[in-house]
């Protein structure tokens, strides 16, 4: 019987022998409406699939090693990015010291950092005006207060230095 053919063995299946080059076979028996497929094509096709599952494994391995490293990539890039915003903060603080209220910089971007300066050099301007009104309303003497009631400046400086003290002491008293 030449190479693939079948040979009915009754109702509904067939019986399949295969002979090699060498003479060797094998007999499959395999029900009606299968498609037959020669031994030889079917030990390649798993030798494919056990090479591929191989390499898949290996493809996994080498994926899960790259999210890693991705992950640890995008720690970093994220460190960088906050010491990057911290200097960048600290630049603003110092550019705009006695103009802003320095607490009121913040941001998780640069621009969010340039607005909250601006923010913060409304709220100084804001204190400022209102330390300023507070200090116009309060009374403060002008001047110091005389030394001694009854000398004036030129007459406490002709006294000796015991005279000056003993002033001082009887006005304390």
């Amino acid at each position: 019987m030449p190479e693939g053919e079948g040979q009915a063995t009754g109702q509904g299946s067939t019986t399949v022998e295969h002979r090699n080059a060498e003479g060797a076979g094998a007999s499959v028996t395999v029900n009606q409406g299968e498609e037959l497929v020669p031994i030889s094509r079917v030990r390649d096709l798993q030798s494919t699939n056990d090479r591929l599952r191989t390499r898949i494994g290996e493809l996994e391995g080498q994926l899960g090693g790259a999210g890693e490293a991705a992950q640890t990539a995008q720690r970093a890039a994220d460190e960088a990015r906050q010491l990057a915003l911290g200097e960048h903060r600290r630049a603003l603080i110092a550019e705009n010291r006695g103009q802003i209220v320095e607490e009121l910089v913040q941001g998780n971007t640069t621009d969010e950092l340039q607005a909250s300066v601006e923010r913060a050099r409304g709220a100084f301007s804001r204190i400022a005006d209102q330390t300023r009104q507070q200090l116009a309303e309060q009374r403060v003497p002008a001047g110091t207060p005389a030394r001694s009631r009854d000398l004036t400046p030129e007459q406490l400086a002709a006294l000796s230095p015991t005279e000056k003290i003993a002033r001082g002491l009887a006005d304390r008293a």
